[in-house]
């Protein structure tokens, strides 16, 4: 009886919001977008001053950051309920989003304007932070100190740019990072895939996290690399890493196509471990459920081996140690299949 008093209220409730619409749409002759009320005028603004930082604070537009031979110029949309604070006192250009809160959660504004565009001088070589949500960011021919960008339900996109120090992280975004190279890297999302691509990281390290989504790491060199993720798969093929690269996922294939490195970590749980012309000084294999193969760098004899498995079998011998590199791999439930190219290699 409880339970049918609640269905009848929220029956109630619902026939209720669905009259009220009804008239709202009567009301406008049902063209929907007289329901907006904001009418938006575009607006540019150009900067005169030397600046050395730049914030963006935005929400539900795409940033458009794009590189012009002139001066800075910002090109952005206003409307009653919707203004910009933009300051550009001293070094810093600072520009922010002030929407004010409506009565009504669900809105029509669906022709709004869907930009912001910032012109930033090619010779630019300043810090800039972007902060949005349920926008994009998208850069591309930049040579930024330091760049931290940022936003929630929406991709990033990076392409040809150059960074001291980077930063790119996402919720429920795709983050794509293309010809580009800096002193080190963070990328970070979730529900999406990240891919990496023909990147530098100069001196320090590339950290690349990831929930829920793939990572696929390819043509790139790092002094480190780290790539995490979790009910996906991380992906390298063709990288370059001076000195160790971890690659973990649980329930997702690690999956690696010539690397270079000292040191390889890999490790997954109820998936596989896939190997092809990995040159490492150590490498350590790792899954649970799941199989290990593929193919190393060098002869057997190079290496000093511990392989083991429970419920399944292991082509390779356990407990030699003449070699002066190390392999090293584990399983349960699974095969081990580990061959050697019986070539020189690097090390």
């Amino acid at each position: 009886m409880k339970y049918k008093k609640i269905l009848s209220v929220a029956f109630v409730l619902l026939i209720a919001g669905l009259v009220c619409m009804l008239a709202a749409s009567m009301l406008v002759g049902f063209n929907w977008e007289k329901l907006n009320s904001e009418e938006f005028t575009e607006y540019s603004r150009t900067f005169d001053g030397k600046y050395n930082e730049i914030e963006i604070i935005d929400a539900n537009v795409k940033v458009e950051l794009i590189p012009t031979d002139d001066k800075m110029k910002l090109v952005y949309y206003e409307s009653d309920d919707t203004k910009y604070t933009i300051s550009d006192e001293g070094s810093k250009l600072y520009i922010k989003k002030n929407e004010r809160i409506k009565f009504f959660w669900f809105s029509f504004d669906i022709f709004s304007p869907d930009k912001l565009t910032l012109y930033i001088p090619a010779d630019y070589v300043g810090d800039i932070k972007v902060s949005n949500s349920n926008g994009s960011i998208n850069a591309e021919g930049f040579d930024f100190a330091e760049a931290d960008l940022g936003t929630i339900n929406a991709r990033i996109n990076v392409i040809g740019c150059s960074f001291g120090k980077l930063k790119l992280s996402s919720m429920n975004g795709g983050i794509t990072m293309n010809s580009c190279n800096a002193d080190k890297a963070d990328i970070s999302t979730t529900n999406s895939s990240i891919d990496i691509e023909n990147v530098t990281i100069t001196s320090g390290a590339l950290d690349i996290s990831n929930l829920n989504g793939t990572i696929r790491i390819t043509n790139t060199n790092a002094n480190s690399l780290t790539a995490k993720t979790s009910n996906a798969s991380v992906i390298l093929n063709n990288v370059n890493i001076i000195d160790y690269v971890e690659a973990k996922s649980s329930n997702g294939n690690i999956n690696i196509d010539t690397l270079i490195a000292k040191k390889l970590f890999a490790k997954t749980s109820n998936s596989k471990v896939l190997v092809n012309a990995v040159d490492c000084l150590e490498v350590e294999l790792k899954s649970s459920n799941g199989s290990i193969s593929g193919t190393l760098v060098g002869r057997m004899e190079n290496y000093s081996i511990k392989s083991s498995t429970s419920n399944g079998s292991t082509n390779l011998p356990n407990g030699t140690t003449s070699g002066s590199r190390k392999l090293i791999t584990s399983t349960s439930n699974a095969d081990i299949d580990i061959y050697f190219d019986n070539t020189d290699g690097c090390f």
